[in-house]
């Protein structure tokens, strides 16, 4: 009996705890619960930033990583194979220094907490379950395919229709008010924000597991660009999303268990490349594709075998794996979206110097026959660099050399070098540019090919002006299949420094000159004399063609007329003969040099007479004629001229008029010589085959193709995509620097002579001052940071006067920041503006930091007394302020900026300013708000450094007493300033509440943050600057102090 009433005493206690455990369940916070991490993810746990484990463990990353997990656990396969798979793959990539760099790696500094990869959605889902494991997987998918904003919309839209899901079913369920754990993460809240953190981390994990497996990422993007399938073709935006995520799951977990898979979709193909797990593949289209990625995590027995099929139309985003959704939560107003995303070339992330081959490929696309391939216009840029770089420039001066074109060279001689998948993509991206080539030519016209040297006016002024001169324009009347109705004419200069330059005119082809000999029976005779020959006109006036007549022996007999005048110049002296005769002999020696040059050459020499100067280029013919004889000999020529010019008097000279056709009408022109002349038309630009033998150094004059491809020598055309070059390599010069940033492909979308960040042009003289060109200016630091925008985001175009506070930028897996703010103030570069990070502000999308308008400094207070000494300073520099460090952090104060494109509808802004606040912190103290950009705008004194070798390049004193000068202690140098009173500043405090007079020399020796901070503290209270080196000359610092007023030294 009794152990009966125990059974029910006992039964009654179990029933009273398991209420007590259901009551205690709904007041828990399930999403507190932190897990112990998979031993896989143990590398990724080492390498992850302090700051980022504790969002990842206890912040709200971790929450909604728990939340998530929780809402669609009960959908997802399990795939604990996959996991671990994944944990290894981002432990491994975690652990490359390359890619994670830690804060000790960039020296600590401001922005020391948010250096390094961002894991955290990675760490928060591993410490949070498989399910969270699973939605970080599908997070990273989204971002892959989508923009910030529009993965963002899925993500809510995702939620939402889950937990209508969940309360659908529950409602349909006998206990509908029973707590099932999908029903209480149903009715946990995960707003916008923090989706969009999740997606935000899962973004920038990309781009730097991107550049860990950059050769395996490259093969993987040449595989989808041409794959041209969907992710899945269901139209419902929770269907599609939910199908592709689970059968990317399955297939994957599949193959890291080494069962091979095949797929008729995207999917799949989508997973290995966010995943960055590589199986090997059998691709099936036109012809059957193996590819061995040779990943050690999985077995040999593991194929993904994908048949394609050919759903591609004409649209570059479906050219690729793609995934097209209806988005209704991606504004707050306005119809449902349809969102296009793809995975490929076209919307993927590639480096500055990849970005050289889709201009290549611009170019390209409105070369015509120069270009039919890409190898074809690789070899004619090719050509252009064997003449424009050394040693053939070496004479050029360096400030003249052009930017874009050293860009474009060096992409063709890294094309040269590549590896077979590099080369692969490299040709790519030339297609793409070629597809996108709006981004660099304006619609209003397009240029002609070879930067319009194709055209004949413009590849003439670049031809050499030598003895071969003739003959390059010869070649090109031949190509141009000019006859005997035009000629080449050109001056020369005199034989002697007397003579003035003559006019030549020459044959563009071999002529027969005199009338055809005939028979007895008056039939043409056969011709059996010499072939016909190429002729020069030597352009002679009236008097001198009248004087070669009448001096026809001299004229021949040309080494006697030099003895002859010799005698006369001789007499001449002593007063015997008249100046007339030398001047006629002169003439005729000028003359005779002239003939025997040309006849030495193999051409018949015969005069001419000009009626009037040339015009250069004159639409109208008829202003110059010329008046020839057909006699083939000079003297038989010259006496036909005469008498035809005897019967001018009485009318019927046959004068042809000339018309200026193409070439430099004050060095070389072809003339047409025609009543009727033929106007040039678009047929008659120069062909590619002509030009590949003709386009060489031999020819080509490098100082005129240099100034030619130096605006504003060039054509308006011209011009305008010369100047969008220089554009872009403004921006190369911008990335040059800053070592593994990437660019957006996406930016293709937006011509770039729409930029807004591209300076105007100002007049650069070269170093004689001789000749000007139009050049961009060095970009300013708001004009670099609108120019990152744009090429980070592919879609932002913002002015740079709305970043014209900014310090920093933050977006995907970089932290762009000023010199400033990274630097001892003594040691900032110049060379540069911005320096690169790895790491990231946790913040979507692209995030400028500025600081308030006006910072606080702390005020001071009269119970600090005790710490207050102002001493003396005696020489001595040492750092009192090791205590110091600078902190960042973020007011709530916040501004959309509005960038192309974008509806004032959309939800979530893809590009922010927001108020960041950089606190200097003597240990837990706080001391002041600073504002570096503002401190550097004033003037700051750098105080020249003594060397043991050269002593003080900057001393001003004189040269005899420089080497003992170089030598002085501080107290040699001030001795004889006893006037001034040096106070040496050894705590915040000194220097809150400072004397009220002398010199103040702040004692932060050798500490940059220390002394950064000192710098902008001083500029913002109203001391003039000057910036102390680790040696510096005392005699410069007396000269500097005894100056000015209210110094502030920082040692």
């Amino acid at each position: 009996m009794a152990s009966s009433i125990g059974r029910i005493t006992g039964a009654l206690g179990t029933i009273h705890n398991e209420n007590t455990a259901s009551l205690a369940t709904l007041n828990f916070d399930f999403t507190l619960v932190k897990l112990e991490a998979p031993a896989e993810y143990t590398g990724l746990g080492q390498a992850i930033s302090k700051t980022r484990k504790i969002n990842a463990e206890e912040g709200n990353l971790h929450k909604t990583a728990r939340r998530l997990g929780a809402l669609f656990k009960d959908l997802l396969p399990e795939t604990e194979d996959l996991f671990k798979a994944y944990g290894t793959r981002v432990s491994e990539i975690a652990s490359m220094s390359s890619i994670n760099p830690t804060d000790t790696s960039y020296g600590s500094g401001i922005f020391g907490s948010y250096y390094g990869a961002d894991s955290t959605s990675i760490w928060a889902a591993v410490t949070s379950g498989s399910a969270a494991i699973a939605a970080h997987l599908l997070g990273c998918m989204l971002a892959r395919t989508f923009s910030g904003p529009e993965a963002v919309a899925i993500w809510v839209e995702l939620v939402q229709k889950q937990k209508e899901h969940i309360r659908s079913k529950q409602e349909r369920v006998l206990y509908s008010h029973e707590h099932t754990p999908g029903m209480v993460a149903a009715q946990q809240d995960i707003s916008r924000d923090d989706l969009s953190s999740w997606d935000t981390s899962a973004r920038a994990w990309l781009q730097s597991a991107d550049q860990a497996k950059s050769l395996q990422h490259t093969q993987t993007m040449l595989i989808l660009n041409n794959a041209g399938i969907p992710v899945n073709n269901t139209k419902d935006i929770y269907g599609s999303v939910m199908k592709a995520w689970t059968a990317a799951l399955e297939a994957m977990n599949n193959l890291v268990k080494g069962m091979p898979q095949r797929v008729q979709d995207g999917a799949a193909l989508l997973a290995f490349s966010s995943w960055h797990l590589y199986p090997d593949l059998v691709v099936y289209g036109d012809t059957c594709v193996e590819v061995k990625q040779k990943d050690p995590i999985f077995a040999t027995t593991a194929l993904l075998t994908l048949g394609l099929q050919d759903t591609r139309d004409n649209r570059d985003d479906m050219k690729s794996v793609y995934w097209s959704l209806p988005l209704s939560r991606l504004q707050y107003y306005g119809p449902t979206v349809q969102a296009h995303g793809s995975v490929g070339q076209a919307n993927s992330r590639i480096t500055y110097k990849q970005f050289a081959y889709v201009i290549l490929g611009c170019l390209f696309d409105t070369w015509s026959f120069f270009a039919r391939t890409n190898n074809e216009g690789l070899r004619w840029i090719e050509r252009l660099a064997t003449i424009l770089e050394p040693p053939l420039t070496a004479s050029i001066d360096q400030s003249e050399k052009n930017s874009w074109l050293q860009y474009l060279f060096a992409a063709t001689r890294d094309l040269a070098e590549c590896e077979d998948v590099e080369r692969k993509a490299a040709y790519q991206l030339i297609n793409l540019g070629r597809r996108r080539s709006t981004f660099l030519n304006t619609p209003e016209r397009v240029s002609l090919p070879l930067f319009g040297l194709s055209g004949i006016d413009e590849f003439l002024s670049i031809l050499r002006s030598d003895h071969k001169a003739v003959q390059r324009l010869r070649q090109i009347c031949s190509h141009l299949r000019l006859r005997s109705d035009f000629m080449i004419r050109y001056k020369i200069l005199g034989t002697s420094q007397s003579s003035v330059p003559m006019t030549v005119y020459a044959s563009v082809e071999p002529l027969l000159l005199g009338p055809p000999k005939r028979t007895h029976e008056g039939n043409p005779k056969e011709n059996n004399g010499p072939p016909d020959k190429y002729v020069r006109w030597m352009a002679l006036d009236i008097p001198s063609l009248t004087l070669c007549c009448r001096l026809g022996k001299e004229l021949l007999d040309l080494p006697a007329t030099v003895l002859k005048l010799a005698a006369l110049e001789k007499d001449l002296e002593t007063g015997q003969k008249e100046a007339a005769s030398i001047r006629d002999l002169r003439i005729i020696i000028e003359v005779g040099k002239r003939m025997m040059e040309i006849q030495n050459a193999g051409e018949l020499c015969l005069p001419l007479i000009e009626r009037s100067q040339i015009t250069p280029v004159d639409e109208q013919y008829g202003k110059t004629k010329i008046l020839i004889s057909k006699e083939s000999n000079f003297l038989s020529a010259a006496n036909d001229l005469r008498s035809k010019l005897a019967a001018s008097q009485h009318g019927g000279v046959d004068y042809l008029p000339t018309t200026y056709f193409a070439g430099d009408a004050e060095t070389a022109a072809i003339i047409s010589v025609s009543p009727f002349p033929m106007k040039r038309g678009p047929g008659h630009n120069l062909g590619s085959d002509f030009l590949q033998g003709v386009f060489t150094s031999d020819n080509v004059d490098v100082q005129r193709l240099y100034d030619y491809l130096r605006p504003p020598s060039s054509d308006k055309y011209i011009y305008s995509q010369i100047n969008v070059l220089q554009s872009c390599a403004k921006m190369a010069e911008v990335y040059q620097a800053l070592p593994g940033a990437s660019i957006s492909t996406l930016v293709l979308r937006q011509p770039v002579y729409l930029a807004k960040w591209v300076p105007q042009p100002v007049d650069q003289r070269n170093a004689l001052g001789t000749s000007s060109t139009l050049e961009l200016p060095p970009l300013t630091l708001p004009q670099s940071f609108a120019c990152l925008a744009m090429f980070e985001s592919g879609t932002c175009n913002l002015e740079p006067e709305a970043l014209s506070e900014v310090f920093a930028m933050s977006s995907g897996n970089s932290l762009y920041v000023a010199n400033a703010l990274l630097f001892d103030p003594y040691e900032v570069p110049t060379s540069t503006k911005i320096q690169r990070r790895v790491g990231n502000v946790s913040r979507a999308g692209i995030t400028f930091l500025i600081s308030p308008s006006d910072v606080k400094v702390s005020e001071s207070h009269p119970e600090k007394w005790m710490s207050i000494n102002h001493n003396v300073f005696d020489g001595n520099l040492e750092n009192h302020f090791s205590r110091t460090s600078v902190h960042l952090s973020f007011t709530e104060y916040e501004i959309p900026l509005v960038t192309n494109g974008d509806s004032r509808h959309t939800i979530d802004r893809d590009v922010v300013l927001v108020e960041a606040l950089l606190s200097v912190y003597d240990g837990a103290n706080w001391v002041a708000e600073i504002d570096i950009l503002k401190a550097f705008q004033f003037g700051i004194f750098l105080l020249p450094s003594v060397t043991s070798e050269n002593g003080c390049a900057g001393c001003v004193h004189s040269k005899d007493r420089r080497q003992q000068q170089i030598h002085m202690t501080y107290q040699e140098a001030f001795q004889d300033l006893e006037m001034v009173s040096m106070i040496s500043i050894e705590n915040w405090d000194e220097l809150i509440e400072p004397p009220n007079s002398g010199t103040l020399v702040v004692q932060t020796h050798n500490s940059w943050i220390p002394r950064l901070a000192a710098t902008c503290v001083c500029s913002s209270t109203g001391w003039s600057l000057v910036i102390l080196p680790v040696n510096p000359c005392w005699t410069c610092c007396a000269e500097v102090v005894k100056r000015q007023n209210a110094v502030a030294l920082i040692c």
